[in-house]
């Protein structure tokens, strides 16, 4: 009696003729299987469809593998971006996937009534599915609420206090740092939404914590670097897609994180470079705010802290700021403006340095 779900993927296009939408549908079915010979859909481009299915789901993409052949062959390899919603769809067929380069899973944590529950599904399958992509560059690892909102391992307010949900993270970073160490992951691969079970709010002390130095010791150096104790996991709804990410947060004190960098081949290089600093001048927090028109104007706001951590770094690299390019600084700057690499740069005459004390 089971009924496949009908989904809907559509596009727009504008001719001299008016507006055309070119629609697909189809079935929950196996998209190698059911794959239709109706190839009404290739009036337009496959990397116009390609484009499309980066925004749907993994079902929903499967559905439209399914009503054409054109899809099946020629769109699926040049999709680019995967979401994945449910634990049983991390055995995606990646050979039909050529071209994904970020993932976003949102079957590792659930909402149970006013709780929220690692998925043990998603544990035990999720790193040999990753190993799949050969172009993958970023993974994001969360969930959804009820109402289908993204959620990440670090809602503010919320206490890990579940000793199998402890056990199953710590379980998932250790897993990912032997994939690193074993090279079966992408060597460059950015891992967002992770956070050690032990970081509780900000609190960060010395710890002999095994799984966070595993991780120090193999995960990407360019990506250890950025380790903290309040990085990329404490997402909340609305900045999920767009926070700056500090890839996994760990419960060890930045001494300790520098101490296993500077033992790494390339590590004493990377913490004596130029371009870290300019880095950290790139890491401002991003704030939006709005005029009574409603014109958006961008503040970014740097800590007490983060001064404190880069004339420590300017003093351990024994670097002059007088040699410093202003141009390369000015540039540095700007970038903090952006949400992410992909954003575009506000006009210069919207954008403020705010002092370290304000608020919001």
């Amino acid at each position: 009696n089971h009924q496949p779900m009908e989904r809907r993927a559509s596009v727009e296009t504008m001719s001299l003729g008016g507006t055309r939408t070119y629609t697909c549908e189809g079935g929950d079915h196996d998209a190698d299987a059911n794959a239709s010979n109706d190839d009404d859909a290739s009036t337009l481009p496959p990397e116009i469809w390609a484009t499309v299915m980066n925004f749907l789901d993994y079902q929903s993409v499967l559905s439209c593998a399914a009503t054409s052949k054109m899809f099946l062959r020629d769109s699926m390899p040049l999709v680019t971006t995967l979401h994945i919603d449910k634990s049983s769809q991390l055995n995606a067929l990646a050979s039909r996937f050529r071209d994904v380069c970020d993932i976003n899973i949102f079957s590792l944590l659930r909402q149970e009534e006013d709780s929220i529950k690692v998925d043990c599904n998603t544990i035990l399958t999720v790193v040999l599915f990753l190993s799949r992509f050969n172009k993958l560059e970023k993974v994001v690892l969360g969930g959804r609420d009820s109402s289908g909102e993204t959620i990440g391992y670090g809602e503010p307010g919320h206490i890990w206090d579940d000793v199998q949900d402890k056990k199953l993270v710590m379980n998932l970073m250790d897993q990912l740092s032997k994939a690193f160490q074993c090279n079966f992951l992408p060597k460059s691969l950015l891992v967002l939404g992770l956070r050690c079970p032990r970081c509780y709010h900000g609190a960060q002390g010395n710890s002999t914590c095994p799984s966070c130095q595993l991780a120090c010791k193999n995960w990407p150096l360019e990506h250890v670097i950025n380790f903290n104790n309040e990085g990329s996991s404490q997402w909340t709804k609305r900045e999920f897609a767009c926070c700056r990410p500090n890839c996994l947060d760990v419960c060890l004190t930045r001494d300790q994180i520098e101490s296993i960098i500077e033992a790494r081949p390339g590590g004493h290089e990377l913490l004596r470079s130029e371009s870290r600093l300019l880095d950290l001048l790139g890491q401002g927090k991003l704030h939006e705010i709005h005029s009574d028109e409603g014109t958006p104007f961008y503040v970014v706001q740097f800590f007490t802290e983060d001064f404190d951590y880069m004339e420590r770094y300017i003093k351990v690299a024994d670097l002059d700021m007088n040699e410093l390019a202003r141009e390369d600084v000015a540039k540095a700057l700007m970038r903090s403006f952006a949400k992410d690499d992909l954003d575009r740069i506000p006009p210069k005459s919207r954008c403020y340095l705010g002092r370290s004390n304000f608020v919001f």
